[in-house]
């Protein structure tokens, strides 16, 4: 397993997606370092692991990892009550009710998120609305604890940590690393 750009994975990543658009879950939590970690796991159980520093939102730095691990502890997080990541369209008589409650200084009712779950997860290309819902991604406030990895998923995250901190050096400088 190489560590590589994320970009890199990303790509890999998207291209799967647009020929397998269900089943997939993603979940992001703050690192014991710098950054993100996100976790995305496929519909067969396999997963890409990033860590991504945005000191500039349009342009992050980052390295990923594809695992053959299952982390079973850490897709259980990913997983738990929630739907399947996903495109999905969100169509004019929704999008209608969502700018009706924006223009009251609300965001979309429960009721509309629920409607718009119910769609099947579909490709980037086959979107033919003039919106879509993307996720959902499931965002941890704080570190994962330690106890949902084992000690290889430790080691891997340690050299995520430490090649996403030579790039951030090398971009941004020494201050940005400590």
């Amino acid at each position: 397993m190489d560590i590589v750009p994320y970009e890199e994975v990303l790509r890999g990543i998207l291209r799967e997606y647009e020929g397998r658009p269900k089943g997939w879950h993603i979940l992001v939590a703050k690192a014991q370092g710098l950054g993100h970690d996100i976790y995305v796991f496929r519909p067969e159980g396999t997963m890409a692991v990033l860590k991504v520093e945005s000191l500039s939102v349009s342009n992050p730095v980052g390295v990923g990892i594809e695992s053959a691990d299952s982390h079973k502890a850490i897709k259980g997080i990913a997983e738990h009550g929630s739907h399947p990541f996903g495109i999905r369209p969100v169509p004019a008589s929704v999008l209608d009710r969502i700018v009706r409650s924006a223009s009251m200084g609300q965001g979309p009712t429960s009721e509309v998120i629920a409607e718009l779950m119910k769609h099947e997860p579909i490709p980037v290309r086959s979107a033919n609305t003039p919106l879509v819902l993307e996720g959902p991604v499931v965002r941890l406030s704080s570190t994962l604890p330690t106890s949902f990895s084992s000690q290889s998923q430790r080691d891997l995250d340690q050299a995520l940590q430490l090649e996403l901190e030579r790039l951030v050096r090398r971009k941004y400088g020494e201050p940005y690393t400590r």
